[in-house]
């Protein structure tokens, strides 16, 4: 038995060695002064004083861990927020959330101090009870080329009876791709952080195989070309890789109909700021024409270059709007509302064309007339 002891002792030895020694950091950072409330100056104040990005990222993540307590009450909440800003200010100000709150501070927080962090949406398994019913939100860290996760919310406490249970844990903090991907599967393949990712069946039969086969997925290109795309196009392209891994629950149903949405909108915002550019212009136009085209150093090619432009924002948002459709009331009410305004706009539009071009062709007669007399 002695023998036995020994040889427990010496394997747990070895593998605490292999693993940072975060207690101090852990004991210096879990609070901040009460006069610090903004991501910036919470950010700044843990990791003045700390030399690695990786201590940085520890010193955030203690912090959010032992202040934000999980809200149990919105675990299946449909709550909607304008945008990410207002997560994080309710984060900060309630104390309270649910993973998105826990992941959008952390990219925050990261962000503000130069390194460079994703919140990740998903699904889970628990290891005894299966696939989780509703979805999760983590985080991606790149540092030094290197690619991990950290789940602050995971590592935050626990549920137990409807009620949360502080207790810190640090197993999900700095996790390495291929052992991420065992409990927590990303909806885009991209944030699995693979070269040969894991389809969503493989993931539900927890089979991991693929993490140890090189594959030719380039998911950091993907990624580094991410800020050049409009939101629409990086929606479409998401929803193109999600399907690839097949479309097998309905979390997964669900997320892609929510990128739809969110591809309505941005699509909507765009032919608004489209139409607007276009009315504006047309109200340039109209401007030029109560003063009877007698504004100095606008010529004809001037005023009919307006309803060019005029006529490119309208028509654009026309079709865009006559393509789009919702579920949601208040956006298809909105879509609508906006569709309406189009005609009258190419009606208008066309009239004064035809009037333009005509004075146009009056005004190059009358140049020509007085070059002759001269």
């Amino acid at each position: 038995m002695k023998n036995i002891l020994i040889v427990i002792f010496i394997l747990f030895s070895l593998i605490s060695l292999g693993q940072p020694d975060y207690r101090n950091i852990d004991e210096k950072y879990k609070t901040v002064p009460v006069s610090l409330t903004t991501v910036e100056n919470i950010a700044d104040y843990l990791t003045k004083d700390l030399n690695s990005d990786t201590e940085k990222v520890r010193a955030l993540y203690v912090w959010i861990t032992h202040n934000l307590e999980y809200d149990v009450s919105q675990i299946y909440g449909e709550r909607r927020y304008v945008a990410t800003e207002d997560i994080i200010n309710e984060a900060l100000v309630t104390r309270k959330g649910v993973c998105q709150h826990y992941s959008d501070l952390m990219t925050a927080m990261c962000n503000s101090i130069g390194i460079t962090s994703y919140t990740i949406i998903g699904y889970v398994l628990d290891g005894d009870s299966g696939m989780f019913d509703y979805d999760h939100a983590w985080n991606g860290i790149i540092i030094d080329s290197g690619y991990y996760f950290v789940d602050a919310t995971w590592s935050s406490g626990f549920i137990s009876r409807g009620r949360f249970v502080p207790k810190f844990t640090d197993e999900f903090f700095m996790v390495k791709p291929e052992e991420f991907i065992k409990t927590h599967m990303p909806f885009d393949p991209v944030w699995q952080f693979l070269d040969n990712p894991v389809t969503n069946r493989e993931f539900a039969g927890k089979d991991f195989s693929n993490t140890l086969i090189s594959g030719n997925f380039n998911y950091k290109d993907i990624i580094e070309g991410l800020p050049a795309l409009d939101v629409a196009t990086e929606l479409e392209e998401s929803n193109k890789r999600i399907i690839s891994m097949g479309v097998t629950n309905d979390l997964i149903r669900e997320h892609l109909d929510y990128n739809m949405f969110r591809l309505v909108i941005a699509e909507f915002n765009t032919a608004v700021e489209a139409l607007n550019f276009g009315i504006s212009n047309f109200n340039k136009y109209l401007d030029h024409k109560n003063n009877n085209f007698q504004d100095p150093g606008v010529d004809g090619l001037k005023i009919r270059d307006m309803l060019v432009n005029a006529e490119a924002g309208i028509y654009y948002a026309h079709n865009v709007l006559y393509s789009l459709d919702s579920h949601d009331e208040e956006i298809s009410n909105a879509i609508e509302q906006t569709k309406k305004l189009t005609p009258k706009l190419i009606s208008d539009l066309k009239k004064e064309k035809e009037y333009i071009e005509r004075h146009i062709k009056i005004w190059r007669a009358l140049k020509s007339v007085s070059v002759l007399i001269l």
